[in-house]
């Protein structure tokens, strides 16, 4: 505020701001030299260093190698009698008995075996065909003779194990009932495991085939040291969620005690040329969810700093590395970055959980220029969808759900459709875009069930496209104004439209009434 007085939002005293003044700039926050003194703020120069031939670093987690996994399948079809393999992690030899099923078509074959063998000249090539079909089934020639001999249906039959290895995933139970090629178990041989490396983009000029690789291990780092290794793939994908690259190198584990998800950390000696890498110590970068931000030093007298997001890269030590956002000589608050966000956001500046909001100017951005495209017939229930939106946005101030609904069919009622022939086909388009996103958000706003939460929601959607389109076409009032909430949608920001300057806050309502705004008039 200008002049002393109480917050007309808390009603708190106002008091003067000495203590950060300065740029009108929302991204800048000024203070004084005593504050700076008291918060016991400090900054560090972002530092470079060229990393061609120097040691690279990498992080990652030992895992299953993919070509000693092995799935064991039932091999005919049967109820499981019983199960001997119980638990993951149950070591397995090739040839153990792991389970017994019972199997009709089993029971059968093994009856047309007996038959044949009972008659008085049997046909060698008939009992030769019966014995395969058994066989085909991975029954063993050692358990065909013993039924051969004794002449005995076995109605229970033995499964023998094919691989040997650690059991990882158990899927079958006694009494299921499994078809031919159904999964019991999955399990893998560790006796060779993989270092999944991540590495940036940047890392990969560093980086090639057969390169060799110091892995360490902090759970043996003192008893084993390091364990060396040579890169044996890298994706040629890149994670398009993380921008980051798997890098592969295989260790030998035939003691057993490399174990899959335990965490590692590999050194990679660099190679070829690499553009400068910039460092940051750890304790400047503030985290707030998906952002990373420090506070870059502006100027020294008076003391002013600007928050930057950054994109932070891998820890080396106690610093990260930079990939975008600063440049080396940069100043940074190192110690006591979280006590000038904290003054920033107090004093109504951008900070961490505050960030930085939309220009004006920023809006055009995208937005097409159809004024003068549209008819005056199409200006005039662009004007009357206005109105009832007015009083959509009154309801919602008032906190009022079910009158809300009723403004919002009001609302449907009065958008307009746009199909006039002199419509120009681009504009027809992106009318017809910004026409489904008002849909949208108007089936939820017109049921009271909804909630007056949702409610809000929905109008944060019909705001933005019913300020679009006025930018896009024109203004069809004398004034508009276009008005910001900071604090809703945790303090991401919405905006609305108002024919009057005042602020009347539709998101938050008796809450907060006057909290926002006006960040843009468009005139007719």
């Amino acid at each position: 505020q200008p002049e002393p007085g109480a917050c007309p939002i808390c009603g708190m005293d106002l008091i003067p701001a000495t203590a950060a003044s300065g740029s009108d700039d929302p991204a800048v926050f000024t203070m004084t030299a005593s504050a700076v003194a008291l918060a016991q703020v400090q900054t560090t120069t972002v530092s470079g260093a060229n990393a061609a031939g120097g040691s690279l670093r990498l992080n990652g987690d030992l895992v299953i190698d993919q070509n000693r996994e092995y799935r064991q399948v039932l091999h005919v079809s049967g109820r499981v009698e019983q199960m001997r393999i119980r638990e993951t992690g149950q070591k397995v030899q090739a040839g153990q008995q792991i389970a017994t099923v019972y199997s009709p078509a089993l029971v059968t074959a093994q009856e047309e075996l007996l038959a044949i063998m009972r008659q008085r000249n049997p046909d060698s090539t008939l009992l030769r065909a019966a014995q395969n079909k058994l066989l085909r089934w991975k029954i063993p020639q050692s358990g065909i003779d013993k039924l051969m001999q004794s002449g005995k249906v076995l109605t229970e039959w033995p499964v023998y194990a094919d691989f040997s290895g650690v059991v990882t995933e158990l899927v079958a139970e006694p009494g299921q009932h499994i078809m031919e090629g159904g999964l019991l178990y999955k399990l893998a041989r560790l006796d060779q495991v993989w270092a999944e490396l991540e590495a940036y983009q940047q890392d990969l000029s560093q980086l090639a085939l057969g390169q060799e690789v110091e892995i360490t291990i902090p759970a043996f780092a003192k008893a084993k040291g390091s364990i060396s290794g040579k890169i044996s793939f890298i994706d040629p994908q890149m994670d398009p969620r993380t921008g980051l690259i798997r890098v592969r190198v295989e260790l030998p584990n035939r003691d057993g005690v490399l174990k899959p998800g335990m965490k590692v950390t590999a050194s990679v000696q660099g190679r070829g040329e690499q553009a400068e890498v910039l460092y940051i110590p750890r304790s400047a970068v503030l985290w707030t969810g998906p952002r990373s931000i420090v506070y870059k030093q502006e100027s020294q007298d008076p003391p002013a700093f600007r928050l930057m997001e950054v994109e932070i890269g891998q820890a080396q030590g106690d610093y990260y590395t930079v990939l975008s956002g600063l440049s080396a000589g940069d100043e940074v608050v190192s110690e006591g970055a979280f006590t000038v966000d904290a003054a920033a956001q107090l004093n109504g500046k951008n900070s961490m959980m505050n960030p930085a909001r939309k220009q004006a100017e920023g809006y055009s951005v995208g937005i097409p220029d159809f004024s003068g495209v549209m008819d005056k017939a199409f200006m005039g229930e662009l004007a009357m969808l206005l109105e009832s939106y007015m009083g959509l946005k009154d309801a919602l101030v008032e906190t009022d759900s079910a009158k809300a609904a009723a403004a919002a069919k009001s609302v449907q009622q009065a958008l307009p459709s746009g199909a006039q022939p002199a419509l120009e086909t681009a504009a027809a388009r992106w009318w017809k875009a910004q026409q489904q996103e008002m849909q949208q958000s108007l089936m939820t706003l017109s049921k009271a069930e909804s909630g007056i939460k949702a409610q809000r929601k929905a109008f944060q959607q019909l705001s933005n496209a019913l300020i679009a389109s006025v930018r896009a076409f024109g203004a069809p009032i004398p004034a508009l104004y276009v008005q910001n909430c900071p604090m809703y949608s945790n303090y991401a920001g919405a905006d609305w439209l108002s024919r009057e300057e005042r602020i009347m806050n539709p998101y938050f309502g008796d809450q907060m009434l006057h909290c926002g705004e006006v960040t843009e008039t468009l005139s007719e």
